[in-house]
C-alpha cells in the first residue's frame, strides 16, 4: 500500500481532522441531549413563539458558546501541560549539564592518578 509522496505526517493530519470532527459531533450530541433534558423557562417559551428559526439560531449560539468554552478549557489544559513539559526539559538539561561537568571534572583526576605509578 505504497502511495508516492504520502508520509506519516499526511496520515496523522488526516486522522487528527477526523478526530476533531468526531469530537465536535459528540459535543453537539451531548449539548442537544442536555438541552432536551432541561426544563424550559418562560423566556424560552416566548422565544419559541417568535418562530422556529429564532429558536434554531438561539440553540446554535448556545451550542457555539458551549463548544467555545470547552475548547478554551482544553487550550488552558494544553498550555499548562506545555509549561510542565518546558520545566521538565529545563530540569533534564540541568541534570545533563551537571553530569557532563562531573564527568569532565573527574576525567583529568583519573588520568593523573594513572600517571602516578609511571613516575
Amino acid at each position: 500500500m505504497s502511495v508516492p509522496g504520502l508520509t506519516i505526517y499526511h496520515v496523522k493530519s488526516h486522522l487528527q481532522k477526523e478526530r476533531s470532527t468526531i469530537i465536535l459531533v459528540h459535543l453537539i450530541h451531548i449539548f442537544h441531549v442536555d438541552s432536551k433534558a432541561e426544563k424550559k423557562d418562560p423566556g424560552d417559551l416566548l422565544a419559541g413563539l417568535e418562530g422556529s428559526s429564532t429558536m434554531q439560531i438561539s440553540e446554535a449560539l448556545k451550542l457555539q458558546m458551549e463548544v467555545q468554552k470547552r475548547l478554551h478549557e482544553q487550550l488552558e489544559v494544553q498550555r499548562q501541560m506545555q509549561l510542565r513539559i518546558e520545566a521538565q526539559g529545563k530540569y533534564l538539561q540541568k541534570i545533563i549539564e551537571e553530569q557532563q561537568r562531573i564527568t569532565v571534572a573527574g576525567t583529568p583526576r583519573a588520568a593523573s592518578s594513572e600517571q602516578l605509578p609511571d613516575s
